[in-house]
């Protein structure tokens, strides 16, 4: 195999990990923000429940939403320690989340069942929730803030590495005119008007419609997903194929070019049903990026054995 061939091959050992640059380090700090803004949650509620306590003797029933919600903060910390999302992501769901609103429904249910209470300690009360309401507003603005901060690193950081990608492929011979417009497109759809909307929030509820409003990848349910790595992927795969498919013909792998081919025109339509939407389930995501594996082994396949038969 030419040299250059075999440059090719070592270009797409790395290829297709279907997991963005710059995640795992995201996944760290994302956790930990996660992790202050359900502190921020959990403290704001218990002290509600704690402030309704302290006007009658009537407590089982709330201490016992406070227990709940105090355990629940626990081991979410120990999986965010853990670094465990998705153990994270399942409990926040299935315990936390309903944990929260059963708290939130007993107070409602405290305040309907003690209407008769004394005017001053009905001011008493809704002076202390106004008080806690602003401390947790601030507390989650915070927290979102830092969320915000690692959301934007991660992408920048998958962006570099994707224009080191480009670069290597270049020096080589490989038009990836198509690659660069690619960052290009993701940074002035995506990153800079994410980065424009967080500048611009002032409120903890502007920050969050920002984060959901602009996603580099997928997890915007209902705003615009880029789909960066598997677009950028698609891409790669083409622009190497381009570059080697003349040599690959007169070595009698025209087949095997076809097929590549193929499985890169398969994972493009299915994202393109996609579009910027989220992907639908778990299942859309992984036929998408299979297509993609395919066609990364086809290519490997192919440089193989030109490689042998030189």
């Amino acid at each position: 195999m030419e040299a250059k061939y075999a440059l090719m091959f070592f270009a797409l050992l790395p290829l297709v990990s279907a997991v963005p640059q710059g995640v795992e380090e995201f996944r760290g700090q994302a956790l930990g923000a996660a992790m202050e803004d359900i502190y921020c949650k959990t403290d704001f509620s218990v002290a509600v429940l704690e402030s309704l306590i302290s006007h009658t003797d009537d407590s089982d029933s709330l201490n016992s939403d406070i227990d709940a919600l105090e355990t629940d903060t626990q081991n979410l910390q120990n999986y965010a320690d853990d670094n465990d999302v998705e153990a994270f992501r399942t409990y926040l769901k299935d315990s936390y989340g309903p944990h929260l609103k059963d708290a939130t429904e007993a107070a409602k249910s405290w305040r309907t069942g003690h209407s008769g209470l004394e005017p001053s300690a009905r001011k008493e009360i809704r002076d202390e929730y106004t008080d806690l309401r602003e401390t947790y507003d601030q507390c989650n603005k915070d927290a979102l803030n830092r969320f915000s901060e690692a959301r934007i690193n991660a992408a920048e950081q998958e962006l570099e590495k994707a224009e080191k990608v480009v670069a290597n492929l270049s020096s080589k011979g490989v038009d990836t005119s198509g690659l660069s417009a690619l960052i290009s497109e993701a940074r002035s759809e995506i990153v800079e008007p994410l980065q424009s909307a967080l500048d611009a929030a002032t409120t903890g509820k502007e920050l969050s419609d920002a984060l959901h409003a602009y996603c580099l990848n997928s997890g915007c349910k209902t705003g615009n997903n880029f789909h960066f790595a598997a677009k950028f992927d698609i891409e790669q795969i083409g622009s190497i194929l381009d570059y080697i498919e003349s040599d690959a013909d007169s070595a009698g792998l025209s087949g095997k070019v076809s097929d590549a081919r193929s499985s890169l025109g398969s994972a493009q339509s299915k994202l393109d049903e996609v579009g910027s939407s989220s992907y639908g389930s778990l299942g859309d995501r992984e036929d998408v990026w299979k297509d993609i594996r395919d066609a990364a082994a086809t290519v490997k396949e192919i440089l193989s054995e030109m490689r042998s038969s030189s």
